[in-house]
């Protein structure tokens, strides 16, 4: 008759005395610490999953930037092609890093359970229907058909500050409530993930105004419009670096 020693992660019963077997200490000591093993090497595969999907999410979305800031650089020139190009790469990869984002959350909504998660998903899915909007704006732009293109970005750019709003709420809320309890490179961590989330509602709100301002199809305003989106690209370069910052600071405390 064998007996758990713990070396097995399925215990073995005997035949003829399997309730003897079932209520050996030994056994539950064994598929106990079997489960337990189990259970952390799927938590650690999880949060490797969710660590690269966000930064691939940040990433796309830092690149989104810099293709818009050179993007507004060409439109103060009028170089519609170069810039209606960069716009529309910027509008791809400002859709993408959402959707990035989203599988992250999904994971780690299918690991910890938690409402601030899926309150998460849900602002991210407005960010992906802005940048879908934002990406037939930047069709219509390349078309020449310039007051249609502005219109379409208008309402992308409500879609990516409502969302921006909503999700910032959140994440503040969360870096509220956990920042006393950590220690100090947790509480950088969290510091920098707070400011990206103030930052980023403040960035939808320059890169509004610039695209209202591109409605009103006047040249000098135009200028302007191109000046608020660098700014706005800028300030999304610079809040997702600052994310990906806090975040690696708080990933390093918790391993």
């Amino acid at each position: 008759m064998e007996k758990g020693n713990g070396e097995h992660c399925e215990p073995t019963f005997s035949s003829t005395t399997v309730t003897l077997d079932m209520e050996s200490p030994g056994t539950h000591e064994s598929e106990s610490t079997c489960n337990k093993s189990k259970s952390n090497e799927t938590k650690k595969h999880y949060d490797i999953a969710i660590s690269i999907t966000r930064v691939l999410g940040d990433v796309f979305t830092i690149v989104a930037a810099i293709c818009f800031l050179l993007g507004s650089i060409f439109a103060m020139d009028s170089n519609i092609i170069v810039s209606g190009i960069l716009f529309m790469f910027g509008n791809i990869f400002f859709t993408v890093g959402p959707i990035f984002n989203v599988i992250s959350a999904s994971i780690a909504y299918r690991m910890y359970k938690q409402k601030a998660i899926l309150l998460n998903i849900i602002g991210i899915c407005g960010q992906i229907v802005g940048g879908t909007i934002f990406i037939v704006g930047a069709g219509l732009y390349l078309s020449y058909n310039f007051f249609a293109s502005r219109i379409v970005w208008d309402v992308g750019a409500v879609f990516y500050l409502a969302s921006a709003l909503f999700m910032s709420a959140v994440a503040l809320v969360q870096g509220i409530r956990y920042e006393s309890k950590g220690s100090t490179k947790q509480t950088i961590g969290l510091t920098g993930l707070s400011i990206a989330a103030v930052l980023f509602p403040t960035v939808c709100v320059v890169f509004s105004i610039g695209t209202f301002v591109f409605t009103a199809n006047d040249p000098s305003l135009n200028v302007l419009g191109s000046i608020l989106w660098i700014i706005a690209s800028a300030l999304i370069i610079v809040g997702n670096t600052v994310g990906l910052i806090g975040r690696f600071l708080y990933n390093m405390n918790n391993e």
